[in-house]
């Protein structure tokens, strides 16, 4: 899963570019995916390989776009459902996050949660040579039956934490829509 973390809501605004905040809707969806794709076509980035990381609400709209055209053929199968699900556009893989791990800024000082300052992230249309993903801490606990309170058994745990950085000369791999 895809964690976007800032220190503040300034931090999404980056390297002299600033993130679309346009208000998405069923009618515009499409036209906004295609002006990301557009930047980054006359950025040089290439095609192949890029990702677009949605919300749960914006996948929905992708689903509903006005713009998509689509042909549905049930005869001739076994399987007589209907898949609605929009897995890729214009061959760019599409991922789902939900909605409380798109967040411009989080406050980790009691876990996890969005800061009060937080700025919902809609879309994220990335090639992945634009950033480096890094771990920054990665340990695996194992404890044995009684040395724990988790119960009879052993306790198995694994923290895993890490960071994505852009990289400055590559900025133009990275379009984000957030809201205003």
């Amino acid at each position: 899963m895809l964690t976007v973390t800032a220190k503040s809501t300034q931090d999404v605004n980056t390297f002299n570019q600033t993130a679309d905040t346009t208000a998405l809707t069923e009618a515009n969806i499409l036209a906004k995916f295609d002006e990301f794709m557009e930047a980054m076509d006359e950025a040089s980035v290439p095609v192949d390989g890029r990702i677009l990381y949605v919300t749960p609400a914006i996948n929905t709209m992708l689903k509903h776009a006005l713009e998509i055209q689509r042909t549905i053929n049930v005869s001739g199968s076994n399987d007589n459902t209907i898949k609605r699900a929009v897995r890729s556009l214009d061959e760019v893989e599409i991922i789902l996050v939900p909605s409380g791990r798109m967040k411009s800024a989080y406050d980790f000082t009691d876990g996890f949660k969005p800061a009060a300052v937080a700025k919902q992230i809609n879309m994220i249309l990335v090639h992945p040579r634009s950033v480096i993903a890094v771990d920054k801490h990665s340990a695996i606990y194992l404890w044995a039956p009684g040395t724990h309170t988790g119960g009879d058994g052993y306790l198995y745990q694994n923290r895993r934490y890490g960071d994505l950085f852009l990289i400055e000369n590559k900025v133009d791999g990275v379009q984000i829509n957030v809201e205003a």
